[in-house]
């Protein structure tokens, strides 16, 4: 399914659009639990496989993707299932704007957020993003023009799959 509509030879950058819950301290005596989110841009590549891309991301090149401890890899794809929830495994290569907060819907500062847990430095090149959490995607402006038609098809495909 996913992996006819999209060669993991042939990597594509896309960007995403991300809207994430934000975990805070202070369990359920902390007023803004589950009221905050965090929203940014990100490019990722989509393939999984690409010898290029491994050493662009200084990965070694044996490096294979398999199944995550919490997860199942869905055809050898991107695509990780748990729980019943959709998640699009990424390399990550580029963050495009800095992460904006919002407290039920309106936008706050770092700072007004109670119970935001220590910043750690985040060196993370592989993430999961949860595809309900994806609020929007489009091609990076680096992104082949005939490789359009296999985007826009996986874009839907992966849309498809809340």
């Amino acid at each position: 399914m996913l992996l006819q509509t999209h060669d993991l030879n042939n990597p594509s950058e896309i960007i995403l659009n991300v809207e994430t819950l934000c975990r805070l301290t202070g369990g359920k005596k902390n007023p803004q639990l589950n009221r905050v989110t965090k929203r940014y841009e990100v490019v990722v590549e989509l393939a999984m496989k690409n010898l290029y891309l491994k050493k662009m991301l200084d990965i070694d090149p044996l490096f294979e993707l398999g199944n995550r401890k919490w997860g199942k890899r869905i055809e050898n794809g991107c695509m990780i299932e748990h729980k019943g929830k959709k998640y699009m495994e990424c390399f990550v290569k580029e963050f495009l704007s800095g992460i904006t907060y919002y407290l039920d819907g309106t936008e706050i500062s770092k700072d007004e957020i109670i119970g935001f847990p220590a910043t750690r430095e985040n060196h993370t090149k592989i993430a999961c993003y949860d595809v309900n959490n994806i609020r929007g995607m489009s091609l990076h402006p680096t992104s082949p023009f005939l490789r359009l038609k296999r985007i826009v098809n996986l874009v839907k495909r992966l849309l498809s799959w809340k």
